[in-house]
């Protein structure tokens, strides 16, 4: 019997697998050598502090999966991602400090349900590289344009110079919804306060929209929105000097809303409840969006311009 499996389907068994992973520390390392030797190095490596490091390995019994462990560490009041406590025991399994020692059921992670929206199109063409014009008012337009002179000397037309055509992507947007639904469930099923989630192209595209409960947002509107958020915080990002852009956190009267590009075609954003924990937020964002450029990644080929 030869198994089929696409690249996408691959890589979502392997984010499973890498939830599911048991990990127990080794017998040979004392903890008085572990905190001494393999504590700050690993720290300064993932970018967790060493109380949650501490707390991590403390949870490791030879029975809980990665998923269990980010859940546990969270109850803690620990902000952690599933994908926090999966780089950080990847950390310590390379220095010898803990091992992989089997796997945990698919049935351990919980799926939330959802609702979502997905586009009447069946497509999404992105353009490989882009940049939206700046929105100038009209007023400002006027103002910077200088006097009409009192005549006009026609002049020779340079010859047109023609740009070649910038390849496009052909993203199929029904299984990219697809592929991301189960991220999302789990997404919301580990976060509480995430009440609705998005992904658009940085052109204002929705591609995919993702609540808690059914909800009248208008997704194109949001997308649009995004798209905008988005751009006006890169030129921002560049008027100051402060290099590209993370993410984008906006808090107002009844919750957060975070803005992530996730690819250079697609960009994240999430609500959140009022009382959500930002820290919490924000790593579980990250995780996502790194799940989701993982699939993105593997849907996309280029195609010549129709």
């Amino acid at each position: 019997m030869v198994l089929s499996l696409s690249i996408t389907e691959i890589d979502e068994s392997l984010s499973d697998e890498n939830l599911l992973r048991i990990y127990e520390t080794s017998r040979w390392i004392s903890p008085e050598e572990i905190s001494k030797k393999f504590i700050k190095p690993v720290s300064k490596k993932v970018k967790l502090k060493k109380d949650i490091l501490e707390a991590l390995l403390g949870t490791l019994d030879g029975k809980k999966s990665v998923w269990e462990i980010s859940v546990a560490l969270r109850d803690k009041q620990f902000n952690v991602s599933p994908l926090d406590v999966y780089n950080a025991l990847e950390a310590f399994r390379s220095v010898g400090v803990v091992r992989v020692i089997g796997l945990r059921p698919l049935e351990v992670i919980p799926h939330a349900e959802i609702y979502r929206k997905v586009p009447i199109a069946e497509t999404i063409h992105v353009p490989e590289a882009y940049e939206m014009e700046a929105i100038i008012s009209k007023e400002e337009k006027i103002k910077g344009l200088p006097e009409a002179p009192p005549t006009i000397e026609i002049q020779e037309t340079p010859p047109k110079v023609v740009a070649p055509p910038i390849p496009e992507m052909k993203i199929p947007v029904e299984k990219l919804t697809q592929s991301v639904e189960k991220i999302f469930k789990r997404f919301f099923a580990i976060n509480d306060s995430a009440e609705t989630a998005l992904i658009a192209t940085h052109e204002g595209i929705a591609v995919a929209f993702f609540s808690r409960e059914a909800s009248e947002i208008k997704e194109g509107s949001l997308a649009a929105a995004s798209a905008v958020i988005l751009n006006v915080a890169k030129r921002s990002g560049q008027f100051f000097e402060r290099g590209t852009i993370d993410e984008i956190i906006i808090k107002a009267k009844s919750g957060y809303i975070i803005i992530v590009p996730v690819t250079p075609e697609f960009v994240l954003s999430v609500s959140t409840t009022e009382g959500a924990r930002l820290g919490m937020v924000v790593r579980d964002v990250k995780w996502v969006s790194s799940q989701i450029r993982n699939i993105v990644k593997s849907l996309i080929k280029n195609v010549p311009m129709t």
